[in-house]
């Protein structure tokens, strides 16, 4: 559009919502679908966000209703252009007015796109009449009466309205199946499931051997998706966070797919951050922080003015630090001590500058906290334990000096009722871990004794007896063995636990006798398994009992060179009750010779295997078994799992049924083949014979290959 902020705007369009708890990341109370801008068409697809300016128009708002036409004039505030589009209006007019959709007539001269049905003579039926493509008298056969979206410069001519330089593609999936396509949407999780989503529809993008594809950190990412689309039964992508064992229903599918990630998305902040009502001033070629709160949903009790200014400017902030140069810096310092400019925006311009290393910055920092004069405490703190966190960059020659800082945060951390108010308020704790000196960490412990209920804090950082327990501070065994004996959370005795078994030291075992018992304290020493821990167990052995002395005899096993074998043997030794905790680790090892004694206890064991404490429990072993047949993937193990179609899981007393069983197994098949015959056993059976052995590859075969990059080098 290119229109300028705070310039008076028309938007005719649909009304989107007038819902604002849709809108969370925006202070707007509406939202429009602008078809209209300024009069002239727009097929942008933006969001107009309508902000009330007056009370008339705020009760206006609250009658609009979702699909009618609306006109609205106003002034432009804001605006996000990556990910979803959205441009915030204050309104200073709401009219309803008739339907206005788009028309060819409003494109004349101009490349557009429509969507209609592929009609007679090479034209497509839209709304109020035919548009002719140039050049095309006939549609292929198996395009007629098709839904299309057709894209090219809008005429007029001999035959009313004609397309010039048309491309067309088909739009309904349905036409598309078994033939190679090119779609454009986006990447959603939940729970650890992606999906793509296309016209909102969800669709699974799989490998072409058949495991569905994933996507760390590209939530909501824009992508174009090649592939052959298929139409499976799979597991329902709208049942992910409401049923485990979810219904098989026919879903799209694009196998072997190839996915380019658009380039104009960039940051998770840009696709789904907030739209503020007031845009960035540039003055002097620099752009201007903003007295303005951050938009929140939910308040902690520990904000501050500083963190919610902070955060309402922090797009501005990273610029100023990407785009750093001696004269910006000089304008900064200018507004810094300009006493007409809001003290804690003030402050915040001090930290920018202290976070590149400008005098300037520290030392308006340093003298502040000498003499804060009416600034609250918690106010100057915030800024001290911010100023190296700032902006986004990751220039490795541009690194924060904390040193100047030292003196003043030890003093603020020496004295309890600083201390804990630093603690709380701000991540100054964080700032004398990043310095590590002596002074810092002795500093750090002595709070850390004497708080020790120091949970994490969202907003300031992990408590200080997480930072005491970071590999990289290197905390003695005797301040370890100090901070166990004041630790009473149990996430902050787990960290100590993980720092002494780094250590190998035994006390990692005999201080933690009581803690034995739980999952997580199991799973910290099975990961850093060492042959001075496994003997430091086998001596606590006989002083331990129940679930303690089970995990104990466990992680003993795990500890010998090759732990399959007795694994194995554990699975029919009755003296040895935990038959869910063998099947997570022959899961999580995934050996193929697991395979034959895991089916046969799915298939012969009887009902009471799992025992009867819990239908989690239970559940959660025949998972784990039936994990370990597809982890492994051979050709034993696929057929194990068709076998297994029809076998009564649910008779162990878990608490999804037997057809829910099913399901898993099923749900398994389907995501370590790619194939899908629901719960046909019969045809799983007949497809599995046809293939040649080569198409099964067990895990061992899998984990021997060196992990290529995407030029087919070695990724070391």
């Amino acid at each position: 559009m290119k229109l300028p902020i705070a310039q008076e705007v028309e938007v005719v369009g649909v009304c989107l919502t007038s819902d604002s708890f849709q809108l969370r990341s925006s202070y707007a109370s509406a939202a429009l679908l602008g078809l209209r801008v300024n009069g002239r068409a727009n097929q942008e697809n933006i969001d107009f966000h309508l902000i009330a300016q007056s009370e008339e128009n705020r009760n206006l708002i609250k009658t609009m209703k979702e699909g009618l036409y609306y006109k609205i004039r106003g002034h432009i505030a804001g605006s996000r252009l990556i990910g979803s589009k959205i441009c915030n209006i204050k309104a200073d007019q709401i009219e309803a007015i008739p339907a206005a959709p788009l028309k060819p007539a409003d494109f004349l001269g101009r490349v557009a796109t429509f969507e209609g049905t592929a009609a007679a003579n090479g034209a497509i039926d839209l709304i109020g009449g035919p548009l002719h493509l140039t050049g095309m008298t006939a549609w292929p056969a198996n395009v007629a009466d098709k839904k299309i979206s057709v894209t090219g410069t809008f005429t007029g001519g001999p035959r009313e309205w004609e397309l010039s330089k048309p491309t067309w593609k088909l739009v309904d999936l349905c036409d598309m199946a078994g033939r190679e396509v090119t779609l454009e949407g986006s990447l959603w999780s939940m729970n650890g499931e992606w999906w793509f989503e296309y016209r909102d529809e969800r669709l699974y993008l799989t490998k072409e051997q058949g495991p569905p594809l994933e996507f760390p950190g590209e939530h909501g990412r824009t992508v174009t998706v090649t592939g052959k689309l298929t139409y499976q039964l799979r597991p329902s992508l709208h049942q992910i966070s409401h049923k485990e064992d979810r219904d098989l229903v026919p879903t799209y599918v694009v196998r072997a797919a190839r996915v380019e990630l658009h380039k104009d998305t960039e940051s998770y902040n840009n696709r789904f951050g907030t739209v503020y009502s007031t845009p960035a001033k540039i003055s002097d070629g620099v752009p201007e922080l903003i007295p303005e709160r951050s938009l929140r949903n939910n308040l902690l009790g520990n904000e501050t003015t500083a963190m919610f200014f902070t955060q309402r400017n922090s797009q501005t902030i990273n610029d100023l630090i990407k785009t750093d140069k001696p004269a910006q810096r000089d304008i900064l310092a200018q507004r810094m001590n300009d006493a007409k400019v809001n003290v804690t925006l003030r402050m915040i311009y001090a930290a920018i500058l202290a976070n590149l290393n400008d005098k300037r910055g520290s030392d308006y920092l340093l003298k502040l906290a000498e003499a804060p004069g009416e600034i609250p405490a918690k106010e100057l703190y915030y800024v001290l334990g911010i100023f190296p966190f700032l902006g986004d960059s990751d220039d490795e020659e541009q690194k924060t000096e904390c040193a100047w800082a030292e003196k003043t945060l030890l003093a603020i951390m020496a004295k309890s009722e600083t201390a804990r108010e630093a603690t709380n308020y701000s991540s100054i704790a964080m700032v004398l871990f990043k310095i590590k000196s002596p002074a810092a960490r002795q500093v750090l412990l002595d709070y850390a004794l004497a708080n020790e209920a120091d949970p994490p804090n969202f907003f300031t950082g992990p408590s200080v007896s997480t930072l005491l327990c970071h590999p990289s501070l290197e905390l003695p065994i005797a301040d370890l063995l100090r901070l166990e004996q004041v630790a009473k959370e149990q996430s902050a005795r787990r960290l100590i636990l993980r720092s002494l078994l780094r250590h190998k030291h035994p006390a990692a075992i005999e201080r933690f006798l009581d803690d034995l018992k739980e999952s997580f304290v199991y799973m910290d020493i099975r990961d850093q398994l060492s042959p001075e821990i496994v003997a430091s167990m086998r001596a606590q052995l006989p002083k331990l009992k129940g679930k303690a002395k089970l995990n104990v005899q466990m992680l003993s096993i795990l500890g010998e060179k090759d732990p399959i074998p007795a694994l194995i043997k554990l699975l029919n030794d009755s003296a040895y009750p935990d038959k869910n905790l063998t099947m997570f680790e022959l899961a999580r090892l995934a050996d193929s010779r697991a395979v034959a004694p895991l089916a046969r206890i799915l298939r012969e064991a009887p009902k009471d295997y799992f025992g009867s404490d819990s239908g989690l429990t239970t559940q959660s072993g025949v998972e784990h078994a039936l994990d370990t047949l597809a982890k492994i993937g051979s050709r034993d193990a696929v057929r194990e799992l068709i076998a297994l179609l029809d076998v009564d899981l649910g008779r162990f007393g878990g608490y999804i049924d037997r057809a829910g069983n099913q399901r898993i197994v099923a749900a398994r098949l389907i995501e370590l083949t790619g194939e899908s015959f629901g719960l046909d056993q019969a045809r799983w059976h007949e497809w599995e014979q046809a293939q040649p052995d080569k198409r099964f590859q067990t895990a061992e075969e899998k984990h021997d290959k060196f992990r290529q990059g995407p030029d087919s080098r070695i990724d070391l």
